[in-house]
């Protein structure tokens, strides 16, 4: 069994093991308890990708000031869009929607800090794990892995990408779109 946080170890319901036992009569069950889950939140944030200046992006933030003159309307309907995804992201069932989302439009639109905005509320609120990706990046390390003395492999580089509930894939479109990036875009979405 794993050691208890410092946090966790001064939580009342689960008295530091990070669980909590629902039921009556031994035949309960367990569920992770609230105190475990608000620890994680830094962790996902710090294991996300998100580059250092857009860490502190938050919808609430979101100043359409800040971002393409004369185009304060369609901000505005984008932010509330982004808004609702957020809001509507868990299911009833408990499980999240399979849906994203897509920020397309000039340099200085505003793309990047929504995108990342939307990804720190779905850790601050559901704790989610996401990731941030350049493109172009990751079409060149993807790349590096055909060098053979390359210690990754092209799974090992897609893997932490292709297995998280929410990807931020940005400067999608500054990757000339040869047959192969479309491959790799494909086998990513």
């Amino acid at each position: 069994m794993a050691e208890p946080s410092p946090v966790a170890e001064t939580c009342p319901k689960c008295g530091g093991r990070g669980w909590v036992v629902v039921g009556d009569g031994g035949a309960g069950t367990a569920r992770r308890c609230e105190c475990f889950k608000r620890d994680l939140g830094p962790a996902l944030l710090a294991r996300s990708g998100v580059p250092e200046r857009y860490r502190e992006c938050r919808l609430s933030r979101f100043d359409t000031a800040h971002h393409l003159p004369g185009a304060r309307g369609q901000l505005l309907q984008a932010r509330a869009s982004c808004e609702s995804y957020v809001d509507g992201f868990l299911r009833t069932d408990g499980s999240f929607v399979s849906t994203g989302l897509l920020f397309y439009g000039p340099p200085g639109a505003g793309k990047t800090h929504l995108a990342v905005s939307v990804l720190n509320e779905l850790i601050s609120r559901y704790r989610v794990g996401g990731r941030f990706v350049d493109f172009t990046s990751l079409i060149h390390k993807i790349q590096s892995t055909f060098d053979p003395g390359s210690m990754e492999s092209k799974r090992e580089v897609l893997d932490p990408v292709m297995n998280v509930p929410f990807l931020i894939i940005d400067e999608l479109g500054a990757q000339k779109p040869t047959p192969w990036v479309q491959d790799i875009l494909y086998l990513i979405i």
